[in-house]
């Protein structure tokens, strides 16, 4: 979770204002930086993941960037792999 945004994993917003629907929209993409803060590991390890397939991403511009969905897919591949 990121404490100043206020974002998880599964990229729901967690403002109290989201409960009434006034507040900010859900997140739907997040910056390399961003998902290795998620997923606890380096940002190079994620650009790894990206590189070989395992983690996609979307380019928009000369960035990259990781869909929500797919880093909740990933995370359950992980899950999956070690059982």
């Amino acid at each position: 979770m990121f404490p100043s945004r206020g974002v998880h994993l599964w990229g729901m917003n967690t403002h109290p204002e989201q409960e009434n629907g006034t507040g900010p929209p859900e997140r739907y993409l997040f910056t390399a930086a961003e998902a290795a803060d998620l997923l606890a590991v380096g940002r190079t390890s994620v650009y790894e993941f990206m590189a070989d397939g395992r983690l996609p991403s979307v380019r928009i511009g000369r960035r990259r960037r990781i869909k929500a969905a797919d880093l909740r897919a990933f995370v359950e591949d992980l899950a999956h792999d070690e059982g």
